[in-house]
Formats: C-alpha cells, structure tokens, sequence
C-alpha cells in the first residue's frame, strides 16, 4: 500500500533533479526497502547498538551515541534523540535536518 501511495512522489522528486535513471531508482527503492520495510516513510529510528551505547540502555537514555557528533551537527545531549533517523532514508542529525528543511522551504 505505502508503495503505490508514496512512488509516484519519490519519482517525480527524481526527475526534478535529473536523477530518474534506472540505476538510481533501484538504489532509491533499495534503501528505502532496507531502511523502512514496507515503504512507510513516517517511520522512527529504532534503538539499537549503532546509535545507543550499553550506558545509555541502562539509564534509559536513547540515542547517547549521537550526542556531541559534528559529523551530524549535534552539539549537545538530547541532540542524538531529537535528531535521529526519521523518513524513508533515515536523515539523521541537526545539520541535515537543517539543510533539508531549507532546501524543502526554499529549492530554488
């Protein structure tokens, strides 16, 4: 179901930028596959030993492995599960956030 409903946007994002090449496409449908399962793109990063450390599952404290990394433009604690991976390519950190918000406010 989320397929047909959410495809006919994601190509149509391809094409406005010039990216709807098979090859692409396939890589595009390929990562949403594995990030999401069913093409649901509300989805949530889930806790795991990628993004929260053994600490950080004992003191209920998701997503510590995020917190402080300036690679994703996090700064503080809290930053890692107020910025984690959400949608269909799982964006992830206050930077791209940021910089996807301003391209979806302002694409030209």
């Amino acid at each position: 179901m989320y397929i047909k409903q959410y495809w006919p946007v994601v190509y149509m994002a391809f094409d406005e930028y010039g990216l709807d090449y098979e090859e692409m496409l396939l890589m595009a449908l390929g990562t949403i596959a594995a990030e999401t399962g069913n093409f649901n793109i509300i989805i949530r990063e889930y806790v795991s030993q990628y993004n929260t450390s053994p600490n950080g599952r004992i003191m209920d404290y998701s997503f510590d492995l995020y917190d402080h990394r300036d690679d994703l433009g996090n700064i503080g604690n809290l930053d890692g599960e107020c910025n984690r991976g959400e949608g269909a390519i799982q964006l992830t950190g206050r930077y791209n956030f940021r910089e996807v918000g301003r391209e979806i406010k302002d694409p030209a």
